[in-house]
């Protein structure tokens, strides 16, 4: 019992005072706020995104596959070659999805075509252009990241072409030469 009222005794001493116990849990709250409203935005941006090919994916190519068995009349070589457009056209919006919904999704992409021995030669196929190139961002926005990294006079010692050579899920690769080492040392700042 006596042990029981020293404990009691210290935690009552340990335990800060009303206001900034208050504080800190509306805080705690409003970081959860935040964080679960930032979570449903982004579950519901990639559904948004992704729905329209769980849905007509199915539907385009079990049309195209059965069209292309029932080979014969003039009417279902039509119907083929606008199935095929709708298959192209789904593919087209597959891959600006994919590089929509974040890097996550490329890198996924890049491994799937990488993979042929776990998905189909024609998946691979198709995927196999994200590996070179991806969407590349503005090159206002990387010499607003330099500017932001190296300081406004970046470019008297510093030479990049504006055209990538590559691009990928995380970074884009330009072609640059150091024109002359910059006079004062920098922190090191890493670009995104």
């Amino acid at each position: 019992l006596v042990a029981l009222s020293r404990m009691s005794s210290i935690a009552t001493r340990a335990a800060p005072a009303g206001p900034s116990v208050a504080a800190a849990a509306v805080g705690h709250l409003a970081w959860s706020v935040s964080h679960i409203t930032n979570l449903l935005s982004r579950v519901s941006y990639l559904f948004l995104v992704l729905s329209p090919l769980a849905v007509t994916g199915p539907l385009v190519f079990s049309a195209h596959s059965w069209l292309c068995a029932h080979d014969g009349s003039r009417l279902a070589r039509l119907a083929r070659g606008a199935t095929h457009a709708l298959a192209e056209a789904w593919w087209d919006y597959f891959n600006w999805a994919m590089q929509a919904c974040g890097p996550t999704f490329v890198k996924a992409m890049q491994w799937a075509a990488a993979r042929p021995d776990l998905f189909p030669k024609a998946l691979c196929d198709r995927l196999v252009h994200v590996h070179e190139l991806v969407h590349v961002h503005p090159w206002s926005y990387t010499e607003q990241a330099l500017s932001k990294a190296l300081g406004d006079g970046w470019q008297r010692f510093l030479e990049i072409a504006p055209t990538p050579i590559g691009s990928g899920c995380i970074a884009t690769v330009y072609r640059g030469r150091l024109l002359e080492q910059p006079q004062t040392p920098r922190k090191r700042v890493w670009l995104r």
